[in-house]
């Protein structure tokens, strides 16, 4: 099985309605854009605080997202991951990121991205007593 995970950033479709690529496109100011709540975890290089500001790559991505239908940005709560990926199945109008795009989770969510890949593995010490089991990724 592939072990390059596509790490996408889940937005809802609202953020990204026609309307706001219509009124982007056309130089329109857009018409009542759904109010989004973000939310994100401490994940380096993806998304972390430094100097406390939220940085890093997706977020990077996301501010030119904003920039682009003429949106201030926007707050975004750092919560521990599966808080914020169990509020974002029950509260609508929200989004969260950064997140692996897996087949469990393809028609649960609307997808951007991916803005970056990553290689995962599973580590430890050599010692003749360990023996390593395949494992396989859902």
């Amino acid at each position: 099985m592939n072990k390059i995970i596509c790490l996408c950033l889940a937005l809802t479709i609202f953020v990204f309605s026609s309307v706001g690529f219509a009124a982007n496109k056309f130089n329109l100011k857009p018409t009542k854009l759904p109010v989004i709540t973000f939310y994100t975890e401490n994940f380096p290089p993806a998304n972390y605080m430094e100097d406390n500001e939220l940085v890093g790559i997706t977020v990077d991505s996301l501010k030119l997202i904003w920039a682009d239908l003429n949106l201030p940005d926007q707050e975004v709560t750092i919560v521990p991951w599966t808080r914020g990926y169990r509020n974002v199945l029950k509260q609508p109008n929200s989004a969260l990121f950064t997140m692996s795009k897996i087949e469990a989770r393809e028609d649960l969510f609307k997808w951007v991205g991916p803005f970056f890949k990553s290689v995962h593995v599973l580590m430890a010490k050599k010692v003749q007593t360990l023996s390593l089991i395949i494992l396989v990724m859902c």
